[in-house]
Parts: C-alpha cells; structure tokens; sequence
C-alpha cells in the first residue's frame, strides 16, 4: 500500500515537472535537422507543382482553341498577352527585364477569334484569357499560333514550347523541372517531361 502511493506520488511529480531544459534542447535539434533536411525538397515540390500547373493550362489552351475553331466553324488565334488583354507584338519582349525574350509566354496569352458583323466586317473576340507567372520561362514562338477549320489545323508548321523555371533549387537539376509541349500541324499538343531537345 505504502509502495503504491509513492509511485503513484514520483508518477505525478514527473507528470507536474514535465521536460527539462536538456530534453527540449534535443528535441528543438531535431527539429531543426528535419527542416533543413525537408526545405529543399519541399520547395522542389512548390515549382514542380507551379510548372506543372502552368504547362497544363498551356495544353487545355491549345486543346480548347482546336475545338472552337472546329466547333465555330472559324479561325482561333491563340497569342501572348500584352498585359493589357491584347495581343502582344512578334518583338515585344516577356520575362524579367535582364532575361525578357519575344518567344516567352510566361506574361499570359490570350484566345481570340474574328467575330463577322453584319457589314462583311470582322471585330476580334475575347473567348479566354490566362495569366502568366514570372517565376517561370515559357519559350515557344513570337507570332500567335492559329487554329484553322474544318480540321483545326494550325497554320505553319511543327511547334514546340518548353516551360521550366527561371530559377531551382540548389542541387535539382532544371531538366527534372522543364515539362515540353509538342504541337503537330494537326493542331494536336503533346505533352513530355523534359527539354524538348532531349531525345523521345
């Protein structure tokens, strides 16, 4: 009986103490080493993810400006936004200023077709419009790229857009990060992983 209430009585004396300085000084160590060993990773996961996200908004873009021009019965340009929901010049540079190029579509991009008023005139119309992300370079071509009916061909030839980051994480390779869009004369993307220079 005597034995049990003192054990009783060290068990909620510990409870009442709770850690000592010693043991959460260990604790806080470790914590800390599991951050710094998890941060790299996780911020390779944050741009994947952003890379990702982009690349697939670029190829439901062109997917989706294929089958308006089908669906229309009319011609559907897809083209680099401006900044102000027009489309952008074939030499009016995107991207951060020491690194802007006319071939990123990074700044955005826009879905436009040509509206036939009752005069034989045409207006563009708005169908979509996307923003872009700075963080990222999305090089493809200068000029708008445009979807033709009754196939929903693209006029010109074989494209290619390549989306990476501007910037990675120490030690990730930006082939791991770059995501390639391949677009046939069909009108047909494709997307792979990768750098579109790298063998498929």
């Amino acid at each position: 009986m005597l034995a049990d209430r003192l054990r009783r009585s060290l068990l909620e004396r510990s409870l009442q103490q709770g850690f000592v300085v010693p043991e959460l000084m260990a604790v806080m160590a470790l914590l800390v080493i599991v951050a710094m060993l998890a941060a790299p990773a996780f911020n390779e996961w944050l741009l994947r993810d952003r890379v990702d996200g982009f690349t697939r908004n670029l190829l439901n873009t062109f997917t989706f400006a294929r089958n308006e021009a089908l669906r229309l019965g009319a011609r559907v340009d897809v083209c680099r936004d401006d900044g102000a929901a027009h489309c952008a010049k074939s030499t009016q540079p995107c991207g951060p200023s020491d690194a802007a190029r006319a071939d990123n579509w990074a700044c955005g991009w826009l879905v436009v077709t040509e509206a036939q008023r009752d005069a034989g005139a045409s207006s563009v119309r708005l169908l979509r419009l996307y923003s872009g992300s700075h963080a990222l370079a999305a090089t493809g071509v200068a000029t708008a790229l445009t979807f033709t009916p009754p196939a929903g061909q693209i006029l010109g030839s074989f494209r290619t857009f390549e989306i990476s980051p501007i910037t990675s994480p120490s030690g990730v390779g930006r082939a791991r990060l770059t995501r390639c869009i391949r677009l046939a004369i069909a009108g047909r993307p494709r997307l792979t992983e990768g750098p579109c220079g790298a063998s498929r």
